[in-house]
């Protein structure tokens, strides 16, 4: 569990200050998944794939930043 906060500056009584720490993923490995779909055409024929995903190994807690939530630009 992350924590975060806001409180009130003890320097500063009409300021806050704020913290806010998230749950990121540390290490990730890759997994094969198996997946069957129907074809395109509706036929009752299968496609068989083979899709590799990320899956994390590990998280921890990191402070948000700004760059980070405004990752898309």
């Amino acid at each position: 569990m992350c924590s975060t906060f806001t409180r009130v500056d003890p320097n500063n009584p009409s300021a806050f200050e704020c913290s806010c720490v998230h749950c990121r993923e540390m290490n990730i490995r890759y997994r094969k998944v198996k997946i069957t779909c129907p074809n395109a055409d509706g036929s009752r024929a299968f496609v068989k794939e083979t899709l590799e995903i990320p899956v994390p190994t590990n998280c921890s807690c990191k402070a948000w930043s700004e760059e980070l939530y405004h990752q898309d630009g």
